[in-house]
């Protein structure tokens, strides 16, 4: 009987072990009412939780049993306002600050303590606020019908140096916190852009696969990664179908000197671009093009 006790007793601090709580106090200002809405984030799908009703201060607390870390999004009763990712580790207990941004609808994330996550979030949310007002006039700017072609050029131009002063701010911000699991979420930013970072796509998954191998975010960097072609990699197997309907696989053309050239019909740029191509060939075919 005190074996089985035992066993029982272990068995119960086994589940209070894997299982403990983690705790958020949050104050939300320059609301009207508000309401906050949470959803879980799991293998790629984002399913209800909550709704919560801050108290007359704008204050409310959430608790949260965790075995491991996990992703929440918070949700507000404003509409087009922006969302909150919210990353929780076991046992944390966090504190933070949110205000409505009214002009914007941005959610600005404050004040926040006892979370390194929650801290970069903080960070990546308020470079992608301070532009906000700068890119908005030059968006009206640039639609007002009576702006020039050569002040467009101009508006365009300060848009891309305000963007690149951004990214430079935000991959900085990676660089630093890169052993945070939420950097493996926030690092797609730069998707759009994926080789030109792919240096720190590389150091966010190498400080973070060791500790979190089966965190979703870190799984999928780690995959993109490993998909990625990288200068003097072999070209992956590409099979499609010649001009006279044959099948033709890349690997039947190993040896030969190739040009790999994407493009579309609709295109105009691209079928400029054609008569090039074909100059190539004709003066390079005998070489074994």
């Amino acid at each position: 009987m005190k074996n089985i006790l035992s066993l029982f007793a272990l068995t119960i601090l086994g589940i209070g072990l894997m299982a403990q709580t983690s705790t958020l106090r949050c104050t939300v200002t320059n609301f009207e009412n508000p309401q906050v809405y949470v959803f879980e984030i799991q293998n790629g799908q984002v399913q209800p939780r909550d709704t919560i009703i801050p108290n007359a201060k704008g204050e409310f607390r959430m608790s949260f049993n965790l075995e491991s870390e996990a992703m929440f999004l918070l949700k507000f009763n404003v509409e087009r306002s922006s969302d909150v990712h919210l990353m929780i580790l076991p046992k944390e207990k966090i504190t933070m600050d949110l205000h409505l941004d009214k002009k914007h609808h941005f959610v600005e994330v404050d004040k926040v303590s006892g979370s390194k996550n929650m801290e970069l979030y903080s960070k990546f949310n308020h470079i992608l606020h301070q532009n906000l007002d700068t890119i908005m006039s030059i968006n009206q700017e640039f639609q007002d019908k009576s702006t020039t072609d050569e002040r467009k050029l101009h508006l365009a131009d300060a848009y891309q140096i305000l963007m690149a002063e951004q990214n430079i701010a935000i991959k900085k911000i990676l660089e630093n916190y890169s052993d945070q699991v939420l950097a493996a979420f926030l690092v797609t930013y730069f998707d759009q852009d994926y080789l030109t970072y792919l240096p720190l796509y590389e150091k966010v998954r190498d400080a973070l696969k060791p500790h979190y191998p089966m965190n979703p975010f870190v799984m999928h960097l780690d995959q993109k990664i490993a998909a990625s072609l990288k200068t003097g990699s072999m070209a992956p197997e590409i099979t499609m179908k010649d001009p006279n309907g044959n099948e033709r696989k890349l690997s039947s053309l190993r040896g030969k000197i190739v040009m790999i050239d994407f493009w579309a019909s609709w295109c105009r740029p691209c079928r400029m671009e054609n008569p090039n191509v074909v100059k190539l060939y004709k003066k390079y075919h005998v070489a074994g093009f």
